[in-house]
């Protein structure tokens, strides 16, 4: 079965946006890519899911230099994802443009890609693992740096719009929560498995 990106199962998803930083044969290039998480505590791993449909510089970049960043989009950072989440940087210095609009951006210390310091966090990762999944391939990285950045606001994805976070969901109550045990309790299998 397949998913049509533009139906509205496929818009039903929310995901936040990373930076994407690489450096390589195609210089330094940015873009955006909503599948961007930390699958990791212990050692630190932050995995970008790049599409497939044509040739992405910046998964040249990464494969080429075993390097990349992340910085996870804040709101107000919605014109830099927007400008590089619609170009190819085989097309488009997208540095060049995004300096002439009036963004900066820092080099990092350990791995020389570019990070958007005023984002949520910033991340420098060594590249561990690449695996081709369906339409994407997914490029897993160790972090050997990170840094949390001014904004606690991150930009959410949704139905092909940026939105940002609400107001909280509570959680069960203690007491509700206490109710749950006895009900679980009640329910437990013989033997115990995962």
């Amino acid at each position: 079965m397949n998913i049509d990106p533009k139906s509205e199962l496929a818009k039903g998803f929310v995901t936040t946006v990373g930076i994407v930083s690489s450096r390589g044969e195609h210089g330094n290039n940015l873009m955006a890519a909503e599948w961007t998480y930390l699958v990791s505590y212990s050692p630190a791993m932050i995995t970008v899911h790049i599409g497939n449909r044509k040739s992405k510089a910046t998964a040249e970049n990464i494969t080429e230099t075993g390097v990349f960043g992340v910085s996870l989009a804040a709101t107000h950072q919605n014109v830099i994802t927007s400008i590089i989440g619609n170009n190819t940087g085989h097309e488009t210095d997208k540095i060049a443009a995004l300096e002439e609009l009036g963004y900066h951006f820092d080099v990092a210390e350990t791995t020389g890609v570019l990070l958007a310091k005023d984002s949520v966090f910033t991340a420098e990762c060594k590249l561990v693992k690449i695996e081709p999944i369906g339409d994407h391939t997914m490029f897993i990285g160790e972090v050997v740096a990170m840094e949390e950045g001014t904004s606690d606001d991150p930009i959410l994805y949704s139905k092909k719009k940026y939105w940002k976070v609400g107001s909280e969901v509570e959680k069960p109550s203690e007491e509700e929560r206490e109710r749950f045990k006895e009900v679980i309790a009640r329910h437990q299998k013989n033997e115990v498995s995962e």
